[in-house]
């Protein structure tokens, strides 16, 4: 038994570099035929992962909620593609964080803005700020506190 272990400690590498030439020398004789390679080459391809392309989103919005009382001031942001992150517009506006089963769901808009461009406040009636339990200058004050805009 030690013999043989003797064997393959000293031949052994000759053995490894004997069968890995045969395999080179065998492959490139398969690869000059031509009717062996392109099914190994097919096979070997599926093996590895190939990566796919990024998807792109466009026109898509991302929102942010900001706690109010029992009020969220949401912000909503339009972006052109998921790539450059360019902002096309914005808007923020006031809903309620819960309501009674049955009962419509009422937003109030808030400002709007073009691309980058600083918000502008939309005018707000006494009737549209109390239906919230504001005043209209808290909710007018609730752009520059509570939206949440991109600049630049």
């Amino acid at each position: 038994m030690t013999a043989l272990f003797d064997h393959i400690r000293y031949r052994g590498p000759v053995y490894v570099v004997g069968t890995l030439a045969f395999i080179l020398i065998a492959a490139d004789l398969a690869r000059g035929s031509g009717w062996i390679w392109p099914p190994i080459r097919e096979f070997l391809g599926s093996l590895i992962p190939r990566a796919e392309p990024s998807r792109v989103l466009r026109n898509y919005s991302e929102f942010v909620h900001v706690a109010y009382g029992d009020l969220n001031v949401v912000t909503g942001i339009q972006f052109v593609s998921s790539i450059d992150g360019k902002v096309d517009s914005q808007w923020c506006y006031l809903e309620r964080r819960s309501r009674k089963p049955g009962e419509p769901e009422i937003k109030l808009t808030l400002a709007d803005a073009k691309s980058s461009a600083p918000p502008v406040s939309r005018p707000l009636t006494t009737g549209q700020a109390q239906a919230f339990g504001l005043t209209a200058d808290a909710a007018t004050r609730l752009v520059k506190t509570h939206c949440k805009f991109k600049s630049g």
